[in-house]
């Protein structure tokens, strides 16, 4: 007879070979096709049901109404593009707008020319209904970017909003930039939003955003909309350039970071974002969207005068490897604890002596207290190569490391690195990937994605207060999946890395 499992002890061992992640996706995809589901979801979806959830309701949107703001509150000037917009859609954009619980504000729509007569007409009758919207209609079509610098010249306001024609802002959308504002007085600001179809009410994705990391950005250019920025710092750019006709929003981001002194994230949905067949998305080949991107991270790195090679990611589009060129002088000494268990250390030196050019590194062993005969004969021919570090005493990882660290001589090495006995290096150039990026000098320490042997994920960077005082990000997902918006993609920024493989700059470690 087989034997039964209790629900709670099904759901424990899912969570442990899973993920809490990949175990809720499961629960909601059989809840989706249940007939309670159904019932709950409706035809649009679980991200639509859980986005009118969290949208603030009626009685929270009235205290917005009624906020009391400072002297110095910002106005917004909103720039809007508009070419040949479905008219359906170009007035629930500019109805958004006019539905801000936040009042001070300026709408400039700049319709470049559009060829459907009914455009600039709906323009110009919605322009009569709020003396805060002005229509521009052009008399030539100059492109989307010359467009929206038409907006930026006419801007009043103390900042400006960036928004398609096409698309909707959350009515408490303006507020919430407002209060981060006065917060953080952020030169830029960008929030979360969420990917609906033609019908903004159908969902299908909520894309949420870290606080700003650059490094993430240059690997992935993950802020789309909404984008808010000061007024004089949008105009000392020079606006949009009219010399690209995609990924001009990507160029005229970096071109922001460059001048900005504050960059603020407001974890909040506060913009739709309508797919549609005509969209640039879909409507642009890849490869012209990857060329233009690159060319817009090339400038950017030489702006700022960092030497970096920019090539996309075989991984997936709209992801790029940023490769800075290593040092020659480059030298790392490898710092390996261990306690018995000759397998695995010899396992973690093989793949070291396959990995690393030899003239990288140098490995020292730090062995504390082996007593099995075979881990004894392996450190013992290991010493001919290797700096062998004998531990005595109670288990401490880091008077360990100290003690491997204080093992060479000073100053021969330009880093430490950290690496438990239990790890096998996958394939060459690991190594100086993450010495070409712990070598800047804005970089303390470098992690590395590292794998369960059923090739899940173990460590892809540490987040405070995530299930504890801290624990992995996509512990347990699948390796080879994006990971939440391309984390597992790209270079990014965490608030810590284990020391299970982590390289430091040894001027750091011993400060």
């Amino acid at each position: 007879m087989p034997e039964k499992t209790s629900l709670p002890l099904k759901i424990m061992r899912a969570l442990q070979q899973r993920g809490p992640l990949s175990l809720l996706k499961s629960a909601l995809k059989k809840l989706r096709h249940s007939s309670f589901g159904k019932a709950l979801f409706g035809p649009t979806g679980p991200w639509s049901a859980w986005l009118n959830h969290y949208l603030p309701k009626k009685e929270l949107l009235e205290q917005f109404r009624n906020t009391q703001w400072p002297v110095n509150k910002p106005k917004f000037s909103i720039l809007m593009p508009v070419y040949n917009t479905n008219p359906q859609w170009l007035q629930q954009a500019i109805d958004s707008v006019k539905s801000q619980t936040y009042q001070d504000w300026e709408l400039w729509c700049i319709d470049d020319h559009s060829s459907n007569l009914q455009v600039p007409f709906v323009l110009k009758n919605i322009e009569q209904t709020d003396k805060r919207i002005h229509a521009i209609i052009l008399d030539q079509n100059q492109g989307v970017s010359a467009a929206t610098n038409s907006a930026l010249n006419l801007a009043s306001g103390t900042h400006v909003l960036f928004m398609d024609h096409d698309d909707y802002l959350e009515p408490h959308a303006l507020h919430r930039f407002a209060q981060a504002i006065i917060e953080t007085d952020a030169d830029l600001l960008y929030a979360d939003e969420s990917l609906t179809s033609e019908d903004l009410n159908h969902v299908h994705q909520i894309k949420t955003c870290p606080a700003f990391s650059h490094d993430y950005y240059l690997s992935h250019p993950y802020v789309v909309h909404p984008i808010c920025a000061r007024t004089s710092l949008a105009k000392a750019t020079g606006g949009l350039s009219t010399s690209l006709k995609v990924s001009h929003d990507v160029d005229i981001f970096l071109r922001l970071i460059e001048k900005a002194n504050t960059i603020a994230h407001i974890p909040d949905v506060l913009y739709r974002w309508r797919l549609h067949q005509s969209s640039t998305s879909h409507s642009t080949n890849l490869f012209e969207i990857t060329k233009s991107t690159m060319g817009a991270l090339e400038r950017h790195l030489k702006r700022l005068d960092i030497n970096a090679n920019v090539s996309p990611s075989a991984l997936h589009h709209n992801f790029f490897r940023i490769d800075h060129p290593l040092n020659p002088k480059t030298k790392v000494a490898i710092l390996i604890p261990t306690k018995n268990r000759s397998d695995l250390l010899q396992g973690c030196l093989d793949s070291l002596r396959k990995t690393v050019p030899q003239e990288l590194m140098d490995i020292i062993i730090i062995d504390h207290e082996s007593d099995d005969v075979a881990t004894r004969e392996l450190l013992q021919k290991e010493s001919k190569s290797c700096t062998i570090a004998p531990y005595t005493g109670p288990f401490n990882f880091a008077a360990m490391m100290n003690l491997g660290a204080r093992s060479v001589p000073k100053g021969k090495h330009t880093h430490f690195l950290l690496l438990n006995n239990d790890t096998v290096a996958s394939h060459p150039g690991w190594l100086e990937h993450l010495a070409s990026l712990a070598q800047r000098p804005d970089v303390g320490a470098v992690g590395a994605t590292l794998l369960y042997p059923d090739h899940s994920i173990q460590h892809s960077g540490v987040i405070f207060g995530l299930a504890g005082p801290a624990d992995h990000a996509h512990k347990f997902h699948t390796h080879g999946t994006m990971g939440t918006n391309g984390s597992l993609f790209a270079v990014r920024d965490y608030s810590a890395v284990t020391a299970a493989c982590m390289i430091v700059p040894c001027s750091a470690y011993e400060a």
